[in-house]
């Protein structure tokens, strides 16, 4: 299941202002570098457009928020055991 659209229209109706704290990630998602947010279950991770799209911390750091706050847990954020 995709969330981008509704990241996207939650997260950005206001930007037009130039002091929105979400200006820089709205930047980003514009310089075409976020294909997707997926949802598999309570986990999610992004998929970046091309292999030389880079997510910086305070984009990731953004995403991960919102989703946190819809009850997601980023996918490299899981605990692993050996």
């Amino acid at each position: 299941m995709s969330l981008y659209k509704e990241f996207f229209d939650k997260n950005f109706s206001d930007v037009e202002r130039e002091k929105s704290p979400s200006k820089k990630v709205y930047d980003w998602i514009n310089r075409d570098n976020l294909e997707n947010i997926i949802v598999d279950g309570k986990v999610f991770w992004i998929e970046l457009t091309w292999s030389g799209a880079e997510c910086s911390d305070y984009c990731l750091n953004y995403l991960k928020k919102w989703m946190e706050k819809k009850g997601y847990t980023y996918l490299y954020d899981i605990p692993t055991t050996i």
